[in-house]
């Protein structure tokens, strides 16, 4: 997808600069409870369906837009997954352009469309917990699919877990504490 223009114009004032955005993915899964991955052809790598909320638009709706952009499919958001962030959610472009995103992962089901054949800019697979540890995927990638498979606390030394409708929303606990 093209650049918004809104961020367009940010890159213009702070050219390859770092900047934080919000972000949103879509875990949609099929029958066999596989989730569906893009492949972004420009990065090669493998990610949730999702993207940028647009100025003073809900994260529901971008969730909603962005899958729809990026697959072919209409989606309704069922629940909050996780809220996603930290190193993992970084990323340097082959144009310099530095970029640090805060994602919003939400579960989502299929109301409509229909999924599009690969093109020049997307490919998109369904992928089960086994697969995904042989595709070159984003690095918060792996942390939002733990989240999404196994649900359960994690043990030491492993992201921690938490996301069950019961429990609420996963995100990973706070690394450190203010200066007393």
């Amino acid at each position: 997808m093209p650049m918004p223009d809104y961020l367009r114009a940010l890159r213009d004032k702070v050219g390859h600069d770092l900047v934080l955005l919000p972000m949103v993915s879509a875990l949609v899964f099929d029958a066999r409870r596989r989730v569906l991955l893009v492949r972004h052809a420009a990065t090669e790598l493998w990610t949730a369906p999702g993207g940028m909320p647009r100025p003073f638009g809900a994260p529901a709706d971008a969730v909603v837009r962005t899958t729809w952009e990026e697959t072919g499919l209409v989606v309704e958001p069922l629940r909050i997954v996780g809220i996603f962030g930290g190193m993992e959610c970084s990323v340097t472009y082959r144009d310099g352009d530095q970029l640090a995103f805060i994602a919003t992962a939400f579960e989502a089901r299929v109301t409509g469309g229909s999924a599009r054949a690969d093109d020049a800019h997307f490919m998109t697979r369904h992928v089960d917990a086994r697969e995904i540890a042989g595709l070159p995927c984003y690095p918060h990638v792996s942390e939002m699919l733990h989240a999404t498979f196994d649900p359960a606390p994690a043990g030491e030394g492993q992201p921690a877990a938490g996301a069950t409708a019961a429990r609420g929303a996963w995100f990973r606990p706070a690394r450190g504490a203010p200066p007393r």
